[in-house]
């Protein structure tokens, strides 16, 4: 079983990935970093065998067809207004004005996906209603871990991107813009 949690960067897919692994789930967060193309990053999540119930939550997978080779898998987008991002993208990181039209590709895709939309300051209030669309209700949702969870933060620098995962990034959004 697969699922995809998608969103802009700095919409909190990596607390997602986090809050989504858990009791013999795995949810990466960006599994495209360290892969040099499509296919690899095709491979890495059909191909583990470690954990039945897999996912990539992230901002990358809208960039690849995801909905066309996982057809049945749920998807949840994680919908935030493209200037609040670049809001939070300059004060993680600086002057980030220059990603706007990267912003502006990756919105074309999102909104081009199917499946449960989720508004980027209702996340909290719908814990249990992602948890269950991703695991079909495979395994119960923990009310109480949950609760603990929301105030953990959870991010990611960009320094920690490898200059392939950002030149495979680029390219993807290319190909597909």
């Amino acid at each position: 079983m697969k699922f995809f949690i998608v969103g802009y960067p700095r919409s909190r897919t990596a607390w997602l990935a986090n809050f989504m692994t858990d009791n013999g789930v795995f949810c990466y967060h960006e599994a495209i970093r360290g892969c040099a193309d499509e296919q690899e990053y095709y491979s890495k999540i059909i191909n583990n065998a470690e954990y039945p119930i897999l996912g990539d939550s992230s901002s990358s997978a809208p960039l690849m067809s995801i909905q066309v080779l996982f057809p049945k898998a749920p998807i949840v987008i994680i919908e935030r207004d493209p200037e609040d991002v670049l809001k939070s993208l300059d004060n993680f990181f600086g002057r980030v004005t220059s990603q706007l039209p990267m912003l502006n590709m990756l919105k074309t895709k999102i909104d081009s996906l199917v499946g449960l939309r989720v508004k980027f300051d209702e996340i909290d209030d719908r814990l249990e209603e992602i948890w269950n669309y991703c695991l079909g209700g495979y395994i119960p949702f923990d009310s109480k871990r949950a609760d603990m969870l929301k105030n953990f933060n959870v991010s990611i620098k960009m320094p920690e991107y490898e200059e392939k995962d950002l030149t495979l990034i680029k390219r993807l959004l290319s190909c597909h813009g």
